[in-house]
C-alpha cells in the first residue's frame, strides 16, 4: 500500500509554485490583484454602484467581483475569468476615479499597464488544465483505477505548453518531458489565440512596447518550466 497525500493539494501546490515563479519574473501577482479587487468593492455599495455605471458606459453587464480564497485554487480561475469579463469596466473605473489609499493605487497601476490583461489571459488559459484535474479528483465515486490515466493526461496537456505535441505523444516517461532538450523557446511557443489577439491589438494601438511582449514570452516559459 502506498500513501502519496492528497492529489488535490499536490495539484494546488504545483500551480502555486508556478504562479510564484511568474510573479518573481514580472512583478505581477495574480492572487494579490484578485484579492485586492474583491475587497475594494466588497463592503462599499457606493463603489459597486459606481462600477455599475462604468459597466453601462462600456456597454457591459454589471457582475459582482468573485472572491478568491488562497486555499481554494479553483476560485482563482473563476475570479480571473470574472475580472476579464468586466475588464473594460474595471479599467475605466480605476483610471477615472481618484482615491488615495494604497490598495486603490496598486489596482490603478495594474489597470494602467496594458500587459496586465495579457497576464490575466495567460492565467485563465493555464488554470483550465489544473481546474479540470482538480474537479476530476473531487468526484465522489472511487477513482483508483482512473487516477494514473488522469494524471498522465494532465501532465501531457501541461507539457504541450512548452514541448512540441509530437514529442509529448512519443514520450514514454515524464523525465523525457522535463528534459530541456525537448523544450520550445521564444516564437516556437504557441501562446493561444486570445493572448495573441490581445498582444496584436495592443501593438496596433502602440500600447505595448515590443520588449514587453518578448519579456512575456520568456516569463511564460519560465513559469511553465517551474510547474
Amino acid at each position: 500500500m502506498y500513501f502519496n497525500g492528497c492529489p488535490c493539494h499536490i495539484v494546488h501546490n504545483t500551480a502555486s509554485t508556478a504562479s510564484v515563479a511568474f510573479s518573481s519574473a514580472t512583478g505581477f501577482d495574480v492572487e494579490d490583484m484578485t484579492v485586492d479587487l474583491f475587497y475594494w468593492f466588497d463592503y462599499s455599495t457606493k463603489r459597486k454602484n459606481k462600477l455599475a455605471e462604468y459597466a453601462k458606459f462600456c456597454d457591459q453587464e454589471y457582475r459582482q467581483i468573485v472572491k478568491h480564497v488562497s486555499t481554494r485554487w479553483l476560485s482563482l480561475e473563476k475570479s480571473v475569468t470574472r475580472t476579464l469579463t468586466q475588464y473594460a469596466s474595471l479599467k475605466s473605473y480605476f483610471l477615472s476615479e481618484q482615491e488615495s489609499t494604497a490598495r486603490f493605487k496598486l489596482l490603478k497601476d495594474a489597470f494602467k499597464d496594458p500587459i496586465t490583461e495579457v497576464y490575466l489571459l495567460f492565467f485563465q488559459a493555464v488554470l483550465q488544465i489544473f481546474m479540470q484535474l482538480n474537479l476530476f479528483l473531487q468526484r465522489e465515486e472511487p477513482l483508483t483505477g482512473a487516477m494514473n490515466q488522469a494524471i498522465r493526461r494532465f501532465l501531457q496537456l501541461l507539457a504541450c505548453k512548452f514541448v512540441a505535441a509530437v514529442t509529448v505523444k512519443a514520450a514514454k516517461t515524464n523525465e523525457e518531458l522535463l528534459d530541456p532538450v525537448n523544450h520550445l523557446y521564444g516564437k516556437e511557443i504557441f501562446l493561444g489565440y486570445q493572448i495573441l489577439k490581445c498582444l496584436f491589438f495592443l501593438a496596433t494601438q502602440n500600447s505595448l512596447h515590443l520588449v514587453n511582449g518578448k519579456h512575456f514570452v520568456t516569463t511564460m516559459s519560465c513559469s511553465c518550466y517551474n510547474q
